[in-house]
C-alpha cells in the first residue's frame, strides 16, 4: 500500500520553505510566505506546503497549497486561489518528476481532496489538463532600446500622446496610497460588475507585502485627480502587474499607457528579468493584443486536476 502522505507537510513559514525559494530564479511572488499569508488571513484558508525532501529534510520540489472549503466548490486543495498560476519549484527535472508521482500518489488517498493546479506538470494520465487562460510573459532584453523597439509601432504613438497629456505619476508603499488604489478598485469592479475584494485584503497586501519591499503602487493625476493605478508586487527576477483600475471618464488622456511604460522603466532600471503581465482569458482578443503589443510573449496556462474532471464553461469563473 502507498503511504498515507508520500510528501511533506510544511507550513509557509518554515524558514526551509524561504531557504529553498530564494535558491529558485524561477520564483515568484506567489510562491512567497507573506502572498500566502494575505490569502490565508483574508478568506480564513489553511496553507501549506508540499514538498519532496531528501533524508535530511532539505527540500527538493514543493508547491504552496491551500484547503478552499466552499458552498459553491466544495472542499477542494487550490495552488493557489486568486492567484494566476503557481508553478511548482524544483532543484532539477528528476525531482520535479519525483514530486510529481508522489502527488499523484497523496491525490488518490480518500481523505485527500480534489487538488487544483495552476500550471503544466509533467504529463500523467491521472492528471487532468485544461487551458482556459493565456499568460502574458515580456522578457526584458539588458538593452532598453530593444526593451522599446519592441512595442508595437502603433502602441509606442499611443505612448508618446499620452506623455504629452502631462499627467503626474506618484509611487507608494503606505497604507493610503494602498486605499487610495482601492478606490479606483472598486470603481473599476462594480464597472464591469465583478466581484469586489474587501478591503481586508488590501491591507494585509500593504502591510505584509509592500512593507517588505516586495512591491508598490503608482498612480496617475491629473492635477489631483485620481485617473488610474496599478499594484505591482515583485520577487526574484519576476514583476508582477497583479491590479489595475482606472476611473471611466479620463477621455483622451490615456494614463494607461503611461502607468505600464512608467512600470516597463522601473523593471528594467532595477534589473528584473521578466514582467508579469498577468493571465486573460482566451476569448479577451482586446486585452491580449494590448499586453503582446506591449512586448509580451503569449503562452497558453495549462492547469490541471487530480481526482476530479476539470470546470468546463462558466464553472471556471467560479475559480478563486
Amino acid at each position: 500500500m502507498p503511504p498515507t502522505n508520500p510528501l511533506h507537510t510544511i507550513d509557509p513559514q518554515d524558514p526551509r520553505w524561504f531557504k529553498f525559494i530564494e535558491a529558485q530564479p524561477d520564483a515568484v511572488i506567489f510562491h512567497h510566505p507573506a502572498w500566502i499569508g494575505v490569502l490565508a488571513q483574508t478568506y480564513k484558508y489553511h496553507p501549506f506546503i508540499l514538498a519532496h525532501c531528501n533524508d535530511n529534510g532539505e527540500i527538493l520540489a514543493g508547491l504552496p497549497v491551500m484547503e478552499v472549503n466552499s458552498r459553491l466548490t466544495g472542499r477542494r486543495w487550490v495552488s493557489l486561489p486568486f492567484s494566476d498560476y503557481c508553478q511548482p519549484l524544483a532543484i532539477s527535472d528528476n525531482a520535479l518528476q519525483a514530486f510529481t508521482d508522489r502527488l499523484i500518489i497523496l491525490g488518490s488517498q480518500p481523505e485527500v481532496p480534489r487538488i487544483e493546479l495552476r500550471w503544466q506538470f509533467p504529463p500523467k494520465h491521472e492528471i487532468s489538463t485544461y487551458s482556459p487562460h493565456v499568460l502574458h510573459l515580456h522578457h526584458l532584453d539588458p538593452d532598453f532600446a530593444v526593451v522599446q523597439n519592441n512595442i508595437h509601432k502603433r502602441m509606442r504613438k499611443y505612448i508618446r500622446r499620452a506623455e504629452r497629456n502631462d499627467l503626474r505619476v506618484e509611487f507608494g508603499t503606505k497604507l493610503q496610497d494602498m486605499r487610495k488604489f482601492y478606490q479606483l478598485q472598486l470603481e473599476t469592479r462594480r464597472r464591469h460588475g465583478l466581484p469586489i475584494q474587501p478591503r481586508k485584503f488590501f491591507d494585509l497586501l500593504g502591510s505584509q507585502v509592500l512593507d517588505k519591499g516586495l512591491g508598490f503602487v503608482i498612480i496617475a493625476y491629473q492635477n489631483e485627480r485620481m485617473l488610474a493605478g496599478l499594484v505591482l508586487l515583485h520577487y526574484q527576477q519576476t514583476m508582477t502587474k497583479k491590479y489595475g483600475a482606472d476611473t471611466r471618464n479620463y477621455g483622451k488622456l490615456q494614463p494607461n499607457y503611461i502607468l505600464d511604460m512608467t512600470a516597463l522603466r522601473w523593471a528594467h532600471k532595477n534589473g528584473f528579468k521578466t514582467i508579469d503581465y498577468g493571465r486573460s482569458a482566451i476569448d479577451n482578443i482586446g486585452l491580449r493584443k494590448y499586453k503582446s503589443r506591449f512586448g509580451a510573449t503569449e503562452i497558453p496556462l495549462h492547469y490541471g486536476v487530480i481526482g476530479g474532471a476539470p470546470p468546463t464553461g462558466t464553472d471556471t469563473k467560479l475559480m478563486g
